[in-house]
């Protein structure tokens, strides 16, 4: 009896399009290590989600060579048959060329699977397409739909995890104020611990920070002393902001995107009442033209969302700097503890 090519019928049934026929050639208990994220995915129900994308997404591909022999599975784990099998694609008109190891178990079957990719800018790419199609699949959740829950929020300052803590304002905001863009009465709304309501405070300005969450004020407020800068900060809710018009500038760096519909609107009616004729409002929101964290929104929800009562000056591409926690720099294959910069949306909506 022949013994099994485990390889080659691998090869094949990816070549014909078998999805079926691959996965069979699968251990139940496979680990497979992506060129786009730090630990692997694994188990049989794990990867099969994986490859159903990477069929879509992989245009044109074709295997190139093979080669057969014995390699050291995982760290310091022991040598088993192995399989390299060269192959060329496209990723969204970005030509791709790669490997994937195959290393058999006891069994016979697959048991440890990992792909490596050229150029390097190419990683991007698959990433984006990947968790573009794990997320049409329902294998991620859809994101942004409701507002996130305070808990969430309380919890992110309690027990010191929140990625948007970068210990110092965003640079997004500083050029605002650097180029002349905040002026008079300042609100910093969602303001967490507080970097930009100091930042603005410390250079003069007439600065109010608030939010929600007593743990985030608290902590804002330990930061402000520990800066030696003078700043009101308050725990308020950004939805009932009272119906005296007061500001002339609002800094919004990040609390947009976190609510639903329905808190949106309210959120949007409560600014228009406490902005005076003439306000502006800066909105910098997490975008979803690429992998990131948290919630991300279209273009079109910051349009829609400044329609009657404002006029929309601006929305142009931005970016969005964070803290990688380990499971965030898993998904999107950067080193955790890291400081990354997400896409995002500036926008200035004048209150008219």
């Amino acid at each position: 009896m022949a013994e099994r090519d485990v390889a080659q019928e691998f090869r094949s049934a990816v070549e014909a399009g078998d999805l079926d026929a691959a996965l069979a050639l699968f251990d139940p208990e496979i680990r497979f290590f992506s060129p786009v994220k730090w630990r692997p995915f694994e188990g049989i129900d794990a990867v099969s989600a994986l490859f159903r994308v990477l069929l879509r997404t992989f245009e044109n591909f074709r295997y190139t060579g093979q080669f057969a022999g014995r390699a050291q599975e995982g760290d310091g784990g022991a040598e088993t048959e192995s399989h390299i099998l060269q192959f060329r694609c496209a990723v969204g008109g970005k030509q791709v060329e790669g490997m994937d190891l195959l290393q058999l178990g006891e069994n016979g079957l697959v048991s440890t699977f990992t792909v490596l990719l050229r150029p390097a800018s190419a990683q991007q790419a698959v990433s984006e397409a990947v968790y573009r199609g794990l997320l049409a699949d329902g294998v991620l959740p859809a994101e942004g739909r409701r507002t996130v829950p305070k808990t969430d929020f309380d919890s992110a300052y309690t027990e010191e995890w929140a990625p948007w803590i970068i210990g110092e304002p965003q640079p997004a905001v500083v050029r605002l104020e650097r180029d002349g863009w905040i002026t008079g009465a300042v609100l910093d709304p969602g303001c967490g611990t507080g970097e930009h309501t100091i930042h603005l405070a410390r250079l003069g300005y007439d600065v109010r920070g608030i939010d929600f969450s007593q743990p985030a004020v608290d902590r804002a407020r330990a930061n402000a002393k520990a800066h030696g800068v003078r700043a009101r900060i308050d725990v308020a809710d950004a939805l009932h902001l009272g119906t005296e018009p007061r500001y002339d500038t609002v800094v919004d760096s990040a609390l947009f995107h976190v609510f639903g519909d329905a808190d949106r609107a309210a959120y949007v009616a409560s600014l228009h009442a406490a902005c005076v004729p003439g306000a502006r409002v800066h909105v910098l929101a997490l975008s979803d033209t690429e992998p990131g964290l948290g919630p991300r929104i279209s273009d079109s929800v910051l349009r829609d969302a400044f329609g009657e009562g404002w006029e929309l000056e601006a929305l142009e591409p931005a970016r969005y700097r964070v803290t990688l926690r380990d499971e965030d720099a898993d998904r999107l294959g950067l080193p955790p503890g890291k400081t990354a910069d997400m896409a995002a949306w500036l926008a200035r909506a004048r209150r008219v």
